[in-house]
């Protein structure tokens, strides 16, 4: 699923965007929930699951509810049966450094999905799994970015 060059570098810029932001907050002022509020906001909504290698991929929808250790992820049974890997996965939590994680019952990372060059998070652990989340509707994403207005060359 390629995307134009400039929406991957505005992605990659938005994400970076919202981890400095967040690493900006002082230690101790009270602001971890609303910090934690943003991520989850922020990643919440319909994304495809696919692997770099293959063919296979399926749909799912990051919800704010809270389960257990993390929040809901809506379509997870069909994601199990494409990607076995995904077997305990219960929840998801946004992760300090830009990403998203995949939760077990226990609250363990089963993959660990970081910030990438391109609009996708990309699988980092485990390291044998090469997967891909995109955000399905990049026009109706929860942050504005702003507009990128091409410029002719001489």
């Amino acid at each position: 699923m390629p995307f134009p060059l400039a929406r991957r570098r505005v992605f990659a810029s938005l994400l970076t965007s919202v981890v400095v932001a967040a690493l900006a907050v002082p230690a101790g002022a009270g602001n971890s929930a609303v910090r934690a509020s943003e991520f989850i906001d922020h990643y919440a909504g319909t994304w495809v699951l696919d692997s770099e290698f293959s063919d296979a991929a399926c749909t799912l929808a990051l919800d704010s509810a809270s389960v257990g250790h993390g929040y809901r992820i809506d379509g997870l049974n069909t994601c199990k049966t494409t990607f076995p890997v995904l077997a305990a996965v219960v929840a998801w939590e946004p992760r300090a450094e830009g990403g998203l994680a995949f939760l077990d019952g226990s609250g363990a990372i089963v993959v660990d999905y970081a910030i990438s060059e391109t609009e996708s998070l990309l699988s980092v652990v485990p390291q044998h799994v090469f997967q891909r989340l995109t955000f399905l509707d990049h026009d109706s994403a929860p942050m504005t970015v702003g507009s990128i207005t091409p410029r002719k060359t001489r």
